[in-house]
């Protein structure tokens, strides 16, 4: 569960980054806001997807040895 959280913290971690990024890059293009606001949240949940996706393989790694 510990790593669980430590995952979704990076993904919110990455989409923050890149939510600031583009609200400093894009200033004042409403269009652009909306496109970096599902940009950042499809980065996000793809970063903490990824990741828990290999620490399940790393879990059933270690298990099998």
């Amino acid at each position: 569960m510990k790593r669980l959280f430590r995952n979704a913290n990076i993904g919110v971690a990455v989409g923050a980054v890149l939510l600031i990024g583009g609200a400093i890059l894009f200033n004042g293009n409403d269009e652009a806001y909306g496109a970096m606001t599902v940009a950042s949240f499809v980065v996000g949940m793809a970063v903490y997807l990824g990741l828990s996706i290999r620490d399940d393989r790393a879990g059933r790694m270690d298990s099998d040895r």
